[in-house]
Parts: structure tokens; sequence; C-alpha cells
């Protein structure tokens, strides 16, 4: 044990080596360390695949984010010790993290306005959709009725966008439309997450074709926006949750979508 707590001390450069000293961890009967740390590495990850360029872009949103994605089809007990294991982490950081001019950057991490838990019953809340629901509702983004064929055809953009890159909707709608451009049968978009860090996404142009030439013909936007309301002015995420549902309850599935999971 004396050996472990050395190596823990120590630090170290690869998170595989890590996880071989949970698991001996794990195998001399501390299994409390192990529920700790399965969350923190999926969390690690799962910033590695976010593409952070520091600690400093997480925040109370992105975690939320993190537990949603990572946590949808586990039991509340399952959802509170992942919970309880970013709150300690981050809560240690917060008291550990002074600089050498004695200031430092504390995260605040609270997550109490979560909703990933199930009711008094325990009952899980679906926060994803399962595969049935999926095909349905990508069918029913090109089928849902609008009064107007320049708004649909907006609609379907900005949602198939999100939809198939994975960005957020705070990005999408403000996506400016020099920075979004061709590259040979796909448009290459860069967008500005966390911390305003740039990065590129791509998409298909066979999937956005049709909408998008449909609302470039009719799009009258300020600031360069590439997508906008009626009166030129940008998108609001509200109004891209409420589409969302309104899509969904369309074939029949119900959700309280909150847009920035979407």
């Amino acid at each position: 044990m004396a050996q472990i707590i050395q190596e823990l001390i120590k630090g170290f450069d690869d998170i595989k080596d890590l996880k071989i000293l949970m698991k001996e961890v794990r195998n001399i009967g501390i299994g409390g360390v192990h529920v700790y740390y399965l969350p923190l590495e999926k969390l690690y990850y799962f910033v590695m695949r976010f593409g952070a360029g520091s600690m400093k872009e997480i925040d109370e949103e992105f975690l939320s984010d993190f537990l949603a994605s990572q946590t949808a089809s586990l039991s509340d007990a399952s959802k509170k010790n992942h919970r309880i294991a970013l709150l300690g982490f981050f809560g240690y950081i917060d008291k550990q993290n002074e600089e050498d001019n004695g200031n430092s950057y504390r995260y605040g991490i609270e997550l109490k306005n979560w909703g990933g838990l199930g009711g008094k019953g325990g009952t899980k809340l679906p926060s994803f959709l399962n595969m049935d629901e999926v095909k349905r509702f990508i069918t029913a983004i090109d089928k849902y009725p609008y009064k107007k064929n320049n708004i649909g055809a907006r609609n379907r953009l900005i949602i198939k966008t999100i939809l198939y890159t994975g960005i957020r909707v705070s990005e999408a709608i403000n996506i400016n439309i020099k920075d979004f451009t061709k590259d040979n049968d796909a448009y290459t978009i860069q967008v500005r997450g966390k911390g305003n860090k740039p990065r590129v996404v791509m998409i298909k142009e066979k999937i956005i074709l049709n909408d998008l030439s449909i609302w470039l013909d009719e799009r009258l936007c300020e600031n360069n926006l590439l997508f906008c309301n009626q009166k030129g002015k940008k998108l609001t995420q509200a109004y891209i949750g409420r589409l969302v549902e309104q899509i969904l309850l369309s074939v029949g599935i119900i959700r309280s979508c909150r847009y920035k999971y979407f």
C-alpha cells in the first residue's frame, strides 16, 4: 500500500499507467477508490475528444453535457457516484491550485441543477433517444411541415448541421457565412467553442445541399450570420430547443428537451 501511495504522489505521464495501478488497488480490496476513479477516467477521454486547450474551459455546462452523455443508461445510484466524483475532484482542485503569486483559478462546480436523475420513485429519465426513435427523428426532420419554404429549409439546415457535426446549439447559431465553405463533396465549418477556441467540423454536401441552396437564396442576416430569424437577428437556443421538441412530438416522441444537450 505504501508503494501505491508513493506512485500516486509521484504522478503519471500516461493515464494507462494510472489505470493499471487502480486495478491493483481494487485487487487488494479498496473498491471505493475504483468507484471514484472510473468517472474521472471517462471525463479525461471526454475532454480529449472535445479538444479542450485548457482545464479552464471546463465549467458547469461542460460537466452537465459529460454526465448526460456518459450516464444516460446507468442507474440513479451510478449517476450519483459520477456526480460525487466530479464534485470531489474539482473541489480538491479549488483548494490546491494556488500559484506562486498567490492567485488561483476556482471552478466552483456544484451541479445542483443537473437534471439527469429520476424522481422520488427512482425511475430513470430518458435522456437520450433509442435507435428506433433516432431513425424516426431523422426522417421527421425532412417531413415536418412549415408554413414557409425558406423557414423550413433554414430549420432543417441548422438541425442537420448540429446533428451530423456534433457542434453545440450555441456554436451553430453563431456560425458566420464566411466560415461555412465548400471542400470537394463536403462543407467545412469553423466554429468557436469554450474559451473562444476555434475548431473545424465537416458535413457531407449531399445531406444539406437542397436546404442550403434554398436558404442561401432567401437569407437576409445581420452581421454575416449564416442563420437568422425573419428580422435578420440571430436565432436563440430556446427556439432551437422548441423546434426539436415539436419535430419529436410530430412522430409521437415525448421529451422535455434541454437545447444544450441536443
